[in-house]
């Protein structure tokens, strides 16, 4: 069973002026590239760092693995609408749950990449596909 920590990882947008979203996202992916880094460096886990998502309304919530042991413990990434996901759905995650979910996301971006980009990716997700 899962823990969701009470750390709330909060990336905010600037909306008082125009804002360039490819830069954003840059900005985004650094922002997180960060958090995972940081908590990789803390927390041993092959999945420490991971991001987690729900499908909610027009986005999603999203969640990064802090902990695998001695507890499996979550954290909120607050971005985008910040939606979140009932505590009864992290409460039920295990392991196994978080191994299934990482490898389905790997699994999708390996489709949307051009073919060299795929095969990388899926040897990366430790997917034969030959």
């Amino acid at each position: 069973m899962a823990i969701l920590t009470k750390t709330v990882f909060t990336f905010e947008h600037d909306y008082s002026q125009v804002i360039d979203w490819t830069e954003e996202n840059k900005k985004e992916a650094e922002w997180l590239e960060g958090i995972q880094a940081d908590l990789r460096a803390a927390n041993p886990g092959e999945y420490v760092g991971e991001v987690l998502s729900w499908q909610r309304c027009d986005g999603y919530a999203s969640y990064i693995v802090v902990t695998e042991e001695p507890v499996l413990m979550l954290s909120l990434l607050a971005r985008g609408d910040c939606y979140t996901v009932e505590d009864a759905l992290i409460r039920g995650l295990i392991i196994e749950d978080v191994i299934e979910l990482v490898s389905r996301r790997k699994r999708f971006e390996a489709m949307c990449c051009t073919p060299e980009e795929k095969k990388r990716r899926l040897e990366e997700a430790g997917i034969d596909r030959d």
